[in-house]
């Protein structure tokens, strides 16, 4: 009977050897790497104006004259160059959440207070990140539009 049992343990840590050998063999095959693309995109605001980050783009400053108005910011399309489709890829509800927003008012030089909207005479940062369904796809993950309201 003892010989029954090391029969078995030997089939069972052979069995289990090619079965962890094969594993490792498939997860050394892929070459690790994922496609990577170049992003751009475009940044609507509420008064109607959108701001275009082409490809390689990440910051941009804009003037614009007070007049009272109080913006927000969205992002509803975003291109990857390279990919299969070439053109806008549309951003088709809230919850198809790829990028997050957030508005900042920068006084002497310094970013303060996160605020919902941009009003009134000052400088102003918007900071656009991506979130995870779209941070695999390319290594930029941070674009920055800075508005000066005079």
């Amino acid at each position: 009977m003892n010989d029954k049992i090391k029969k078995v343990a030997t089939f069972l840590l052979c069995g289990a050897s090619v079965l962890i050998m094969s594993v490792a063999l498939f997860a050394c095959s892929s070459d690790g790497k994922e496609e990577k693309y170049d992003v751009a995109i475009r940044v609507e605001c509420s008064d109607g104006d959108t701001y275009e980050f082409s490809f390689g783009e990440h910051e941009k400053h804009v003037k614009i004259a007070d007049d009272g108005i109080s913006r927000t910011f969205e992002v509803p399309q975003y291109r990857l160059k390279g990919y299969k489709y070439d053109g806008w890829l549309d951003r088709l509800h809230q919850t198809d959440a790829k990028f997050e927003l957030d508005c900042f008012q920068i006084i002497d030089g310094y970013i303060y207070e996160d605020i919902e909207s941009i009003n009134g005479p000052g400088e102003y940062c918007v900071q656009i990140l991506t979130d995870s369904a779209i941070m695999s796809l390319t290594d930029y993950t941070k674009w920055l539009l800075y508005i000066t309201i005079e």
